[in-house]
C-alpha cells in the first residue's frame, strides 16, 4: 500500500496584474527544506550548493519586509525595450525584528515574482507604498540584468542589508547578499 505524505497549501499569492496571472510563493515546507539544506551546507563550507539550492527557490523579483510593521504596495518593472513586464502588488506580514533571523521563519515577509527578466539589459523598477515609512512612500531604481536566467533583484523595504529605506541590489548567489 502506497501513501502519500499530506501537502501543505501554498503560501498567500500575490498578483501580477500586468496578465492578470497570480504569482504563488513557494510553500513554507519548500523555503524551510532549502533554509535546512543550506544551513547544513554552509556548515560544511560548501556555498556552491548553497546557491544551487537557493537557486531553485528565489525567483526573479523578491519584495522583503525588513520593518516590523506590516506593509502593502505595488512593484512595478520596465523592461529594456520599454515594455511593462510587472505590475504586481504586495502585502507583506513584519519580521519578528531578531536581526539573526532565519529567512525560513519569516515566510510572510517576502514575496516573489517570476519570468520577469525578458532580456540583458537596463530595468527600471520601482516600489509604491500605500502608507510611507519613515518619510518614504516610494522608490525607484535601474538595474542592470546581465544573466537573465541566473539572476534576480531584491526589493528590501526597512531592510538595514539595502541602501535607503527601499533598496534595490541584484545578486546571482544568496551570498552576495550577506
Amino acid at each position: 500500500m502506497s501513501s502519500q505524505p499530506p501537502t501543505s497549501p501554498p503560501a498567500p499569492a500575490a498578483t501580477d496584474a500586468a496578465d492578470g496571472r497570480e504569482t504563488a510563493s513557494y510553500s513554507r515546507r519548500a523555503f524551510v527544506a532549502a533554509g535546512g539544506i543550506a544551513g547544513i551546507v554552509s556548515l560544511a563550507g560548501c556555498s556552491t550548493l548553497t546557491n544551487l539550492v537557493s537557486d531553485a527557490v528565489l525567483d526573479d523579483v523578491i519584495v522583503l519586509n525588513g520593518t516590523e510593521e506590516p506593509i502593502s504596495g505595488t512593484v512595478d518593472i520596465v523592461d529594456p525595450n520599454g515594455d511593462t513586464v510587472l505590475e504586481g502588488t504586495f502585502d507583506l506580514e513584519a519580521t519578528d525584528g531578531d536581526d539573526d533571523r532565519d529567512v525560513t521563519e519569516d515566510l510572510d515577509s517576502q514575496t516573489q515574482f517570476d519570468d520577469i527578466w525578458t532580456d540583458a539589459g537596463e530595468y527600471a523598477a520601482s516600489v509604491e507604498l500605500d502608507d510611507d515609512l519613515e518619510g518614504t512612500s516610494s522608490g525607484a531604481d535601474t538595474v542592470t540584468i546581465e544573466d537573465p536566467d541566473e539572476e534576480h533583484l531584491a526589493i528590501g523595504i526597512g531592510d538595514a542589508e539595502l541602501a535607503g529605506v527601499i533598496g534595490f541590489r541584484v545578486f546571482e548567489d544568496v551570498d552576495e547578499l550577506e
